[in-house]
């Protein structure tokens, strides 16, 4: 059994989010023009209960690589769609930004509420101001004030809200990526460990780096049924 040189494995963050915009767009492009306004049950988003740190135990057999091969490569896009942990987080994920695309959704109508009732108010004494005294027009530009200034305080308790919750998204997501690639990372090294692969690349239907690869150095299906067989193992 020879040492591990050097792994290299891309990070997936940047391929995490942007298949959760996918999956958010669809919804969105599925749904037409009516909004769904239904609570996401906490179920639904809660985290995939997965023990990351578990000690790998069992790597899946490689086979059909030529002997003392040292570089083998994986497809990104087929890990990304077919590793289940991946694909649970995901969805969570997808869940946690309908259920915040709601409450955002209420907060609007709120204020959109509030928008109209003041523009209710203010034809209606706009209306009266002829016969109205000047004690009365004082007290009338007062509430329409106050109103005011409630309307615009909700206004950016909605916008500061908006960015808390989306930037404590973000962070969360960041913290599920690091899980999952450490798992992955963990898994590969043990599998360059028994095999004597000093690295493992990774290549993109869309970007691929590499020009030219044997498919017998492909060991995506491979790697995928042990990953996802390690990932049954510390699922809880």
């Amino acid at each position: 059994m020879k040492p591990v040189k050097k792994i290299f494995f891309l990070s997936f963050i940047a391929i995490l989010l942007i298949a959760c915009k996918k999956d958010d767009k669809k919804a969105k492009e599925n749904s037409g023009s009516k909004t769904d306004t239904s609570a996401v049950s906490t179920t639904d988003t809660a985290s995939v209960d997965v023990d990351s740190t578990a000690p790998i135990k069992d790597i899946f057999p490689i086979e059909g690589v030529p002997e003392g091969t040292k570089i083998v490569f994986v497809n990104l896009d087929t890990m990304q769609e077919k590793y289940q942990y991946f694909v649970d987080e995901n969805k969570a994920n997808t869940a946690r930004l309908k259920q915040l695309e709601n409450v955002m959704i209420g907060k609007e109508k709120t204020i959109l509420a509030a928008q109209n009732a003041l523009q209710q108010r203010f034809q209606e004494l706009q209306a009266k101001s002829q016969t109205m005294s000047p004690n009365e027009m004082k007290a009338a530009e007062i509430e329409l004030q106050g109103k005011e200034q409630n309307l615009l305080k909700m206004q950016e308790d909605y916008q500061k809200f908006k960015e808390s919750k989306q930037e404590e998204l973000l962070k969360k997501q960041e913290q599920l990526n690091k899980k999952i690639r450490k798992r992955i990372d963990a898994y590969l090294s043990k599998v360059a460990e028994a095999k004597g692969y000093d690295y493992i690349l990774t290549y993109s239907d869309i970007t691929n780096p590499i020009l030219y690869g044997n498919k017998k150095l492909d060991i995506t299906n491979q790697l995928l049924k042990g990953l996802n067989e390690d990932y049954k193992a510390i699922k809880k």
